[in-house]
């Protein structure tokens, strides 16, 4: 009983500070939260570098602290990574190196430090606010949510598909395990073709009128589909109609443009980064600057 009192009060720690983090950078409870601008914001540097041995890691820049975030990765695992690297930050753990993150069977997922960075990065980027406005604004129930409304409730919150639904099962307690399970047997590039109906090159985000927070990430060759009218600015993307009347912008170059839905007002920001980009985060999205890895 010891051993469980003790991993609920590091949970309890680690979810306060995620929420006390997004509170001082203004970031409402119910919006989504790019990680990599939130640590930067908080005074860590973030990099990207293609590592294959480990997921990502905390250490030291010459002017602080740094975050290393292996490009290798998927975008939704980059994101939880440098979210969960800035738990160690918050918590201040020293310096750490993260392999196989988020593989529930890896040797380290239970010792504290990495218990209460995994629930930092789970609830910084998952609270349960966002979730359930997520769902009530789009009219989903979640006992009865398709791997389609999963799959863009995962775009919105910029985290990976398993990822979410780990949280909602083992975190937020929202969905039960069978239904979890359930969901997790669906394979991501089938469900990807059937939003699409051809093979997608790279990766797919559902943009749609509800989404807040956060800009719209793509890199090179990934694919945004927006709803029937939307429509693309910069050179950046490119927009084209489906048979169905949704709207496929791919990223074609690095930069920064904008998304817009016609029918409802909406609109926001779309950034393209290189493929597996390697350097400081904040040089990811434009062109040809030379970086001082």
């Amino acid at each position: 009983m010891m051993v469980l009192a003790s991993r609920k009060d590091l949970v309890l720690s680690a979810i306060s500070q995620a929420l006390r983090l997004r509170k001082a950078a203004n970031i409402p409870l119910s919006d989504a939260v790019c990680p990599f601008d939130l640590a930067e914001q908080h005074g860590v540097e973030v990099r990207f570098q293609a590592l294959a041995s480990f997921d990502g890691m905390r250490g030291r820049a010459s002017d602080g602290s740094a975050i290393i975030v292996s490009s290798l990765r998927p975008p939704g695992r980059r994101s939880f990574t440098c979210a969960h690297e800035l738990g160690h930050e918050v918590f201040d753990h020293g310096v750490q190196f993260d392999e196989l993150l988020g593989c529930r069977d890896a040797p380290r997922q239970n010792e504290p430090e990495e218990i209460i960075a995994d629930a930092f990065a789970g609830f910084l980027l998952m609270p349960k606010s966002a979730v359930e406005r997520a769902l009530v604004v789009r009219g989903w129930q979640l006992g009865s949510c398709t791997p389609r409304e999963v799959y863009a409730l995962a775009s919105w919150l910029g985290v990976g598909y398993t990822s979410l639904l780990w949280h909602l099962q083992c975190g937020l307690k929202l969905l039960g395990a069978s239904r979890a399970n359930e969901l997790r047997r669906v394979r991501l590039p089938r469900l990807r073709k059937e939003f699409l109906g051809y093979d997608c090159p790279g990766e797919l985000v559902i943009v749609d009128s509800h989404w807040c927070g956060r800009p719209v990430d793509i890199q090179v060759n990934d694919v945004a589909l927006l709803p029937s009218g939307g429509r693309a600015e910069g050179i950046c993307v490119e927009a084209d109609p489906d048979a169905t009347g949704q709207v496929l912008v791919r990223g074609v170059t690095p930069g920064i443009g904008r998304l817009i839905l016609e029918e409802s007002g909406w609109s926001g920001f779309v950034r393209v980064s290189r493929r597996d980009y390697v350097g400081r985060n904040k040089y990811r999205h434009l062109e040809e600057i030379q970086d001082d890895c």
